[in-house]
């Protein structure tokens, strides 16, 4: 639209995995994705041009994201109707909360190449996956 930046801001969401604290970072590795052929300075993501992104717990997936699939369904049908979710951040970001399980499913954009981290506890396991929108590091924000 004309517009020009000479930055650009970076969203990221972080689901914690269990409250043990943080002891290093790592790049998540896709299926097909070897970590040998990494050029220093590069990383491994995904890209996407206009995409959704969101955590939620598995076993409420479906409940949390009938508010998603209701709208996409009235958008067939054009009985388009407003998400029956919670706005964040000036829109930014939309959360929907499931007393019943306790869980919340919280969606972000994502645009251009993202990156997803695996923060690891100091015997190894899986604490934290954070998602950055942008190839940014996280290893130094994220700590803790």
């Amino acid at each position: 639209m004309g517009e020009r930046f000479d930055g650009r801001e970076v969203a990221a969401i972080r689901l914690c995995i269990t409250e043990a604290p943080v002891a290093g970072w790592e790049m998540a590795l896709g299926v097909e994705d070897d970590i040998d052929t990494l050029r220093p300075g590069s990383r491994i993501g995904f890209n996407s041009e206009t995409n959704m992104g969101s955590f939620s717990d598995a076993v409420a997936w479906p409940t949390l994201t009938a508010p998603f699939r209701e709208f996409w369904k009235g958008c067939q049908t054009g009985t388009r109707q407003p998400r029956e979710t919670e706005s964040l951040f000036d829109d930014y970001f939309e959360r929907v909360s499931n007393e019943e399980h306790e869980a919340d499913l919280v969606t972000f954009t994502a645009e251009g190449a993202s990156v997803v981290w695996l923060g690891r506890t100091e015997s190894g396991s899986i604490a934290s996956v954070a998602v950055a929108d942008g190839y940014h590091s996280l290893s130094q924000d994220l700590s803790g």
